[in-house]
């Protein structure tokens, strides 16, 4: 009687922990089909998938080869996710960002060879995986924005033949590394944004062969930088915000001849920089927000049938400007907003 009670006993609690072991399993992973949309799987970061939830999305995905691209922004997978999803050898796009994956998860990510774009937004990936993900043949697009990679790291990815876009913003790449991207051939689009560049890193982009975007906002570099960029006649968007630029660097990418997208927000171009820039025959979309341009310079902007998109938000224009750019036809998208203003 009492081995049968001690039988009765196991089998209950068994039964209530399995039962309190559903109970805690994650919804979004029980409604998985609600997150699948066309060929794409993409859990919000409000589902807060973990680890223990990834080998059945893994094992969900074994079966769906159509959807070939996995998206998760949830702060709670590490290395042991990244070598799970490794495994997948259909998926083509993978993003993980804001996660907690170091080199480990990047060397195990590196062996996918399926694997063509790839975002690993603020993790702890380092110059040594940088070196792993710059072996993968396959890959064309990598974002690696807000991790710990240094010079070593940007040197090791300027060496993949294949990465045509590429992200490294908030790291600290330097001059060194800004000068190994530069010579990389099949770069296209490059955003170095906050990453410890001076004058020497932002000129050497002046040679780059076939790059056609650049930001590389928030550095530390002056007119001798922004003047070198003259040469360059494949960029056709430039990004140099935070840089506390002046009207002579205004003056300078007012002569640039190929730039079609302008985005020079948070420095302190004031009328003369926005009477150079109102000349310029080639920018459709131009961004001054938190400038010093006043209505005298709104007034030569108005005046461009060139530009289609303008926005002007944070200057000291006033009623006499607005009313001056209202009048310019050409323009699809004019922003004059004067208030709560943060310009730093």
């Amino acid at each position: 009687m009492y081995k049968i009670l001690i039988l009765i006993l196991t089998i209950f609690s068994s039964n209530l922990f399995a039962q309190e072991g559903l109970k805690y399993q994650n919804e979004c992973v029980i409604h998985i089909l609600d997150y699948v949309k066309e060929n794409s799987l993409s859990f919000p970061s409000t589902c807060q998938i973990q680890d223990s939830d990834v080998d059945e999305i893994v094992n969900f995905l074994k079966q769906q080869t159509d959807i070939i691209k996995l998206s998760i922004a949830s702060g709670g997978l590490t290395d042991r996710s990244a070598q799970s999803i490794a495994q997948l050898s259909h998926l083509k796009t993978l993003e993980l960002d804001f996660e907690h994956i170091s080199d480990v998860g990047a060397k195990a990510l590196a062996m996918n060879e399926s694997i063509t774009q790839l975002s690993l937004v603020d993790n702890q990936i380092t110059d040594q995986g940088a070196s792993y993900l710059s072996q993968m043949t396959n890959l064309t697009k990598l974002n690696l924005e807000g991790n710990a990679i240094k010079t070593n790291g940007a040197l090791a990815l300027a060496q993949n033949k294949n990465i045509s876009h590429l992200d490294l913003s908030h790291n600290w790449i330097d001059d060194q590394g800004a000068i190994a991207l530069a010579g990389k051939e099949n770069l296209r689009h490059l955003r170095l944004y906050n990453s410890g560049l001076t004058d020497r890193g932002i000129s050497s982009f002046a040679e780059s062969k076939n790059l056609s975007m650049l930001d590389v906002g928030k550095n530390n570099f002056t007119f001798i930088g922004v003047h070198a960029l003259h040469r360059n006649h494949t960029l056709k968007d430039l990004t140099i915000s935070g840089c506390k630029i002046d009207n002579l660097a205004a003056e300078a990418l007012a002569a640039h001849s190929s730039l079609q997208k302008l985005e020079i927000s948070h420095n302190n171009i004031s009328d003369q920089g926005a009477i150079a820039l109102a000349k310029n025959k080639n920018i459709k979309l131009l961004h001054l927000t938190c400038n010093k341009i006043s209505d005298g310079g709104a007034e030569a902007l108005a005046k461009n049938k060139t530009l289609e998109r303008l926005i002007l938000s944070c200057n000291q224009i006033n009623a006499r400007g607005i009313k001056a750019l209202q009048k310019n036809s050409t323009l699809k998208l004019l922003v004059i907003e004067p208030y709560r203003c943060i310009c730093t």
